[in-house]
């Protein structure tokens, strides 16, 4: 123990962890002298003996001791040769083999002198155990074990390297994230053998000759299926790259050094160690993505396996889709709903990803069904997130951002052949997004240029004339036509919305012939040509507007008739009639309006609402004329 961890250690004893923590940044203590600190005070809060009488006997030890390992000391067939690294409990010497079988060498760790009490001693012994059971090219090998006047020590692998940090100066972003890819593989070799190294960092990685990097001192890992002696024995960390359960003292899993590579990688990107918040902006986007799923708060939202974080490393090397970009909006959607949840109800929790569905969809069509029934499911779910947001005040980046990312992974998909049903299913996504970017039929993000080239991608999915054979199809078109034509008629592009609404009659009646309609269908066909009626009235067409509004009553009274779809009709052939002079006809269609929404009243409903007040603006203005 130096003079400065001595003199330390008494003005901090006493002090909780908070306050040592602030000490030691404001006076800027190196971090390698932190964690000799830290490894004494821990003993006082284990339960054990007094943090004073384990100081005192490991201090009187230290007195006594004469360490048997020095420079020309024989381990076994190996004879030391000069330190080379000292920190926390362990010395480590760099040996040569002396026995003349093979000329060898290799690195000896052992306990430092007074740090041989029985729960280092068996945490010494564990890191041996853990080392005998990994075998990758990404970590030292454990060469040998055995004892020295009783006491133990390992032989591994020596690597003559630099350290990850010193080897990453003025490398660019794709050579430090294969660097970090290497890492992450050993890492996840070590999680598959159920051990989590609890302490990655810059000074536990070496870059041999050869540019592949060894991970290093497994001195505070552990077993996932063994619990340490004491809670406060997993506190051994350092703190720059410890995750939020580490320093917390919560339950630590394989996510835990998910978090740590997440830092490393920072680390070497910026030249800065990763404290939160993070400064990502010197970074491409997706190395940003990547580094901030690594390292969120919540264990449950990082890389679940550390397989999962090569994959988007390998992902970003190779110029794919990283899935960090694809989970980030709705990462940030589900903490938003959370914070919202009175208005976004707890539904929320189960609402998947549009994107993400279709894009695993184009990816597995071997199983083309199996994916088309979860594409449509994950389509279904947007549609109610996206609905939850409009109700929540405030959401209108949450719902721009969702449609970016629906939109980016839905260009995706879209390349390439696609089957007629994933055709018409895609198809359907766009139009749902255009919706909520500024087709004015529902409430919406105010954006019409972006909605029309939604429009215009939904419409050229299903151009071919093969789709107008398919009733589903020829329903769909009709209702990316009828938006379209609400486009066109709102910015008053007058041709437009006139070529948009004879194509709507087209295909809607292309889907109606000859078939019944179900109830569902039929109200979809009712407010189209309701709307249709209303634009060729906007265009002084009014033959054409009375016919569509006529015939959309006439299918309003059909199957399943619904009030509130019929008044809306008669409200729409009230204006029609009235405009073609035919006044009596006028107020009867607008008294029997009347009259359905006062027998079926929705005050809840802004829809049912702003429906009574035209209806009553109508009636007004009728009986004023007549």
């Amino acid at each position: 123990m130096s003079a400065a961890v001595r003199d330390l250690f008494h003005e901090l004893a006493g002090r909780s962890r908070t306050q040592r923590e602030d000490h030691y940044a404001r006076q800027r203590v190196p971090a390698n002298v932190r964690a000799e600190l830290e490894s004494l005070f821990l003993f006082d809060e284990s339960g054990g003996e007094s943090i004073a009488n384990a100081v005192g006997s490991a201090a009187g030890q230290l007195l006594r001791f004469e360490t048997p390992f020095r420079e020309g000391s024989m381990c076994g067939p190996y004879r030391l040769v000069r330190q080379i690294g000292e920190g926390g409990m362990g010395t480590v010497f760099l040996a040569e083999r002396a026995d003349g079988e093979v000329e060898q060498q290799a690195a000896i760790k052992f306990i430092r002198p007074g740090y041989d009490i029985p729960a280092l001693m068996r945490r010494f012994l564990r890191e041996r155990q853990i080392l005998a059971t990994l075998n990758h090219s990404g970590i030292a090998r454990l060469l040998d074990v055995g004892r020295l006047d009783g006491t133990p020590y390992l032989v591994m692998e020596f690597v003559e390297g630099t350290r990850i940090d010193q080897y990453a100066e003025g490398r660019g972003e794709r050579a430090l994230a294969a660097l970090v890819r290497q890492v992450a593989d050993a890492v996840a070799h070590a999680h598959r053998n159920l051990v989590i190294h609890r302490d990655l960092k810059p000074s536990n990685i070496l870059v041999d000759a050869d540019g592949t990097p060894k991970l290093l001192d497994f001195g505070i890992a552990k077993n996932v299926e063994t619990s340490d002696e004491t809670h406060t024995m997993d506190r051994l960390m350092t703190p720059d790259y410890a995750s939020p359960e580490q320093v917390s003292g919560g339950a630590q899993t394989t996510a835990t050094d998910i978090y740590s590579l997440g830092g490393v990688l920072y680390n070497l990107l910026t030249g800065r160690p990763p404290r939160q918040p993070l400064d990502l902006t010197e970074m491409s986007a997706d190395m940003a993505a990547i580094i901030q799923k690594a390292m969120r708060e919540e264990p449950a939202e990082r890389y679940q396996t550390a397989d999962l974080f090569v994959a988007d490393l390998d992902a970003f090397l190779a110029d794919r889709p990283v899935a960090a970009r694809r989970g980030k909006v709705f990462y940030a959607v589900r903490k938003f709903v959370r914070r919202h949840r009175l208005a976004a109800g707890a539904s929320a929790l189960a609402i998947g990803c549009l994107a993400a569905g279709l894009y695993a969809a184009a990816r597995e069509r071997e199983i083309a069904q199996r994916r088309f029934e979860q594409v449509k499911e994950a389509s279904r779910q947007f549609q109610e997130m996206e609905g939850r947001l409009r109700r929540v005040p405030g959401a209108t980046k949450e719902r721009g951002d969702l449609v970016v990312s629906a939109l980016q992974n839905l260009e995706r998909l879209g390349a390439g052949s696609l089957d007629n049903e994933m055709a018409i299913e895609i198809s359907n996504a766009y139009l749902q997004v255009a919706r909520v970017q500024g087709v004015p039929v529902t409430p919406n993000l105010g954006k019409l240029a972006d909605a029309e080239r939604s429009l215009e991608k939904a419409d050229s999915l299903i151009a071919d004339p093969r789709f107008e054979k398919i009733r589903a199809s020829n329903f769909l078109a009709a209702e990316i036509a009828h938006d379209r034509m609400i486009l066109a008629d709102t910015v008053k592009r007058d041709q437009g919305a006139l070529a948009f609404a004879k194509k709507v009659i087209r295909r809607a009646e292309a889907g109606i012939a000859n078939q019944p309609l179900t109830p569902t269908e039929n109200a979809r066909i009712v407010r189209i040509y309701s709307n249709v009626a209303l634009t060729f009235s906007n265009l002084h067409l009014m033959d054409e507007a009375a016919f569509y509004s006529k015939r959309a009553v006439e299918l309003a009274r059909g199957p399943g008739e619904d009030p509130y779809q019929l008044s809306k009709a008669l409200g729409v052939a009230a204006s029609a009639a009235r405009s073609a002079g035919q006044l009596d006809s006028a107020l009867r269609f607008i008294r029997e309006a009347h009259e359905l929404t006062d027998r079926n009243p929705d005050m809840n409903n802004a829809d049912f609402v702003f429906q009574l007040v035209a209806t009553l603006w109508r009636e007004g203005i009728l009986a004023k004329n007549i």
